[in-house]
């Protein structure tokens, strides 16, 4: 994969949380998915992220019932295409980004924050892509809290 196929993917992603709002579910494509788990492997970036661009951690739940998840996916592609003026899963067109009359909650702003990160365990627990971090914010390793999961807040 060249630089500029992987630059736009995570355009993608960065679009796609935006269209995050607390109890709704959105359902990511394959390649979304792909960049949101390896971010999720660093929890505490991906933390950061996700209240520094929606107000909230996203999380991220890969156990949700197909038929649910084919609504879902079918309203998440309903509002990509409302939003960006794009198909869903195809690249969005970057002008047509800083053009989108869309109003969001999220913004995006670069984060630095390396404070204490050198002594963290990033591994995740019980076979949860959350692992650690759900633990540290809930005070518990349930592990069907901690599945890897659904798209729609905290």
């Amino acid at each position: 994969m060249n630089l500029s196929s992987f630059e736009q993917i995570v355009q993608n992603y960065i679009s796609f949380i935006k269209l995050a709002k607390k109890e709704t579910m959105i359902v990511p494509t394959f390649d979304i998915d792909l960049i949101w788990h390896t971010h999720m492997r660093s929890p505490m970036s991906y933390i950061d992220f996700s209240t520094t661009l929606c107000g909230f951690i996203l999380n991220h739940d890969d156990s949700i019932d197909k038929n649910l998840l084919n609504v879902a996916y079918q309203n998440t592609a309903n509002q990509w295409k409302l939003t960006y003026q794009s198909e869903y899963g195809h690249n969005i067109d970057r002008d047509r980004l800083r053009n989108t009359s869309y109003k969001s909650s999220c913004v995006m702003i670069p984060i630095h924050n390396e404070k204490n990160r050198s002594n963290q365990d990033n591994s995740t627990s019980g076979g949860s892509c959350g692992g650690w971090w759900w633990e540290s914010l809930h005070g518990h390793s349930d592990s069907s809290d901690s599945s890897c999961g659904g798209c729609g807040g905290d």
